[in-house]
């Protein structure tokens, strides 16, 4: 029997333990007064998370994976996405996982049997309404709307088309990631 499984067995047996008897070494005492530092973590925070929410400086700042090497790369299709994201005020990390999903869509997009295409719409909607509850007919508007607006806006984007012919259309991480948007842009504007 282990060490552990004979102190479990018997907790008689067991020394007393302080809480401080844990410790590897003594603590260092805090500082009363750290002079020059005061307010370095919370600045640091808010710059981080400021960051973290804004765009890059230029559309050339996206990051996007290589595709695939028999995926055919359009640098046109490429150009005006980083535009799009730039424009629309997509964080770097939103902007590189909206690539990723589109990519990996049309990858498999003629892979998919359209009876599970029709399968996974079923299952998506289930979700979003498991997640939205009593608002998913008016997020679920909200969502394709603003999608319509994208689409209206940046017509040399095939936006509709992948939603309607590939996977992306059926992506619940995508209509949330358009609503969280479409709310934050009706925020700014006050709406």
């Amino acid at each position: 029997m282990n060490t552990l499984a004979t102190v479990a067995a018997d907790p008689a047996d067991a020394p007393a333990l302080n809480r401080s008897d844990l410790l590897l070494s003594p603590p260092d005492p805090l500082p009363q007064d750290v002079g020059p530092l005061d307010g370095i973590r919370e600045q640091l925070q808010n710059t981080i998370g400021d960051a973290m929410f804004r765009p890059p400086a230029t559309p050339a700042d996206y990051y996007f994976e290589p595709v695939h090497n028999t995926a055919m790369h359009d640098p046109a299709l490429e150009s005006a996405t980083r535009a799009m994201l730039h424009k629309e005020g997509f964080p770097a990390g939103i902007g590189a996982q909206l690539v990723r999903e589109w990519n990996r869509a049309a990858a498999i997009a003629d892979q998919i049997p359209p009876t599970r295409h029709a399968l996974d719409s079923v299952r998506a909607e289930q979700t979003m309404r498991t997640q939205w509850g009593n608002q998913f007919d008016a997020n679920l508007e909200l969502v394709q709307a603003e999608i319509a607006r994208i689409a209206r806006e940046y017509p040399e984007l095939p936006l509709r088309d992948m939603l309607a012919s590939t996977p992306l259309g059926n992506s619940t991480w995508l209509a949330e990631t358009v609503l969280n948007r479409a709310h934050a842009r009706r925020a700014r504007a006050g709406a």
